[in-house]
């Protein structure tokens, strides 16, 4: 269910932020080929339950008005997500090296 919630979920939460750094860097991150769609990156099954319970406490933590732990959260995920994505990356072009 939340994966067909993402898309439109990000954008809101772009839209709402205030923060003229959030658009143009997920943006940016969305031309990634390992990211978005994930070609290089592999994501395990028990990767992505984590994204998506991680995606999941973002969003109730927004409905609860709860603005600081929702920053907190995402914060966590960008810098969780970013580092498993920079492993892959990382092993993907050593492999094939």
């Amino acid at each position: 269910m939340l994966g067909n919630l993402r898309a439109p979920l990000t954008q809101a939460i772009v839209a709402q932020c205030e923060n003229r750094f959030i658009g143009p860097m997920l943006t940016s991150v969305q031309q990634i080929p390992s990211v978005f769609p994930p070609v290089l990156a592999t994501y395990e099954a028990s990767a992505l339950r984590i994204y998506n319970d991680q995606h999941r406490a973002i969003l109730a933590s927004i409905l609860r008005r709860e603005g600081t732990r929702a920053e907190f959260l995402m914060r966590e995920h960008v810098t969780l997500s970013g580092e498993a994505i920079r492993a892959t990356v990382r092993t993907t072009h050593v492999d094939s090296g």
